[in-house]
């Protein structure tokens, strides 16, 4: 008899269940391809070089994460007063990711976080391997 009330339990459970409207997707980004994930911009500023004030800004595109997919970020630098040529490395949270090369003072690298969401309390720090040009709280 117990092993009735539990299955008699189940299917109506199941039944219910079916009966309810899906839940609304959760998310604040308007991310391409369903995923519903946040995607969002970061701006920064460093200090000057030779009179000149980088900027640079990340955007992060968590849209696919709510579906399996990758975090892709995008991190684009300008005005940064330094030769072309130069690599300027991306570290998120002391983990050096990629590198971009400046030509005419400007750079940009998209990296693939794989499942990761970066925000809160994590930090992008770009630099030139021995001096920090820009970075911040993502």
């Amino acid at each position: 008899m117990r092993r009735f009330h539990g299955l008699l339990t189940l299917t109506a459970l199941a039944l219910v269940l079916s009966q309810c409207p899906p839940a609304p997707a959760q998310g604040g980004g308007s991310g391409g391809g369903g995923g519903n994930g946040p995607v969002f911009t970061v701006k920064f500023k460093g200090a000057a070089i030779n009179g000149v004030v980088p900027e640079g800004e990340c955007n992060v595109d968590e849209s696919q994460a709510l579906t399996g997919g990758p975090t892709i970020m995008t991190v684009t630098v300008k005005n940064v007063n330094l030769p072309d040529g130069t690599s300027l490395e991306t570290i998120l949270d002391f983990d050096p990711l990629d590198s971009l090369v400046l030509r005419g003072g400007a750079g940009s690298v998209t990296i693939n976080l794989g499942r990761f969401a970066p925000g809160g309390r994590d930090t992008l720090s770009i630099d030139d391997g021995a001096t920090f040009i820009m970075g911040g709280p993502l």
